[in-house]
């Protein structure tokens, strides 16, 4: 997409501690977090079989770091099977389900498929909202990024109400969330500048930090994060078997 805003979007990052390319890949080492996760993926099948449910944690893996990466192709293809062995496995509903879904509607829509991304993103809104509540943190995160898939199918006007409701519930967390208000203000200040590039921001977000703790570290076991990371823009690469790798575009992190 030509001139696309430096969106700031929320990953949902609850790889295992025990996950060999966590550290690489928040550290920024995608390139070998990518080679370690393979690895961990390939040890993990050819124990448990490929389609055990054991495999779900080296998916996860590797889907999230080939996500950073900007290989959204490539991250679909493991992401579509993690969250279809855990909808299995878990339930629909089930939180850990659930962000794999919001991951994966993120590689949807930064591949070039906003009207998918936004019905998948809207589906896990209103099935996080109906388990934590609509004004949970990790509810707005993912209403968020739909509010940035709406702004790239074109749908300004919604998708600024949509930032705008992000934003004020961002504002009332107790205790506050800087990362989150930031993020969320962001967002509103980029879309409002598409629709009207002579649009007052919404305020100054100054420096973002790296993470803030959430609320997910009650909820997940072994603990959860969100993450604010800015994501290039793709070209539709969705693949029918095992993916063919395009070019990695590194993103720039927050």
């Amino acid at each position: 997409m030509n001139n696309e805003p430096d969106w700031i979007v929320g990953f949902e990052d609850f790889t295992s501690e025990t996950d060999p390319a966590a550290e690489m890949r928040n550290g920024g080492n995608l390139k070998d977090a990518e080679v370690a996760a393979r690895e961990e993926l390939e040890r993990s099948a050819k124990e448990h079989g490929a389609s055990s449910p054991a495999t779900l944690p080296a998916l996860d893996s590797l889907g999230l770091t080939l996500l950073y990466m900007g290989r959204y192709g490539d991250a679909l293809w493991y992401l579509t099977k993690a969250v279809g062995m855990s909808g299995r496995e878990l339930g629909e509903d089930d939180e850990l389900t659930l962000c794999r879904a919001s991951n994966l509607a993120l590689a949807t829509l930064f591949g070039g498929n906003a009207a998918e991304a936004v019905k998948q993103l809207a589906s896990v809104r209103d099935r996080r909202a109906a388990v934590l509540g609509p004004g949970h943190r990790m509810t707005l995160m993912v209403e968020g990024n739909l509010g940035i898939a709406l702004a790239r199918q074109g749908k300004l006007d919604l998708a600024i109400e949509v930032l705008k409701e992000v934003l004020a519930g961002m504002e009332r967390l107790k205790p506050p969330y800087e990362l989150s208000v930031k993020m969320a203000r962001t967002n509103l200040d980029l879309a409002m500048k598409m629709r009207d590039p002579s649009a007052a921001p919404a305020g100054d977000w100054g420096h973002l930090p790296d993470r803030e703790p959430v609320e997910l570290r009650d909820i997940l076991p072994g603990g959860s994060h969100g993450s604010g990371r800015y994501l290039p823009g793709g070209e539709p690469d969705v693949p029918d078997g095992a993916p063919q790798c395009q070019k990695p575009v590194a993103p720039r992190g927050v």
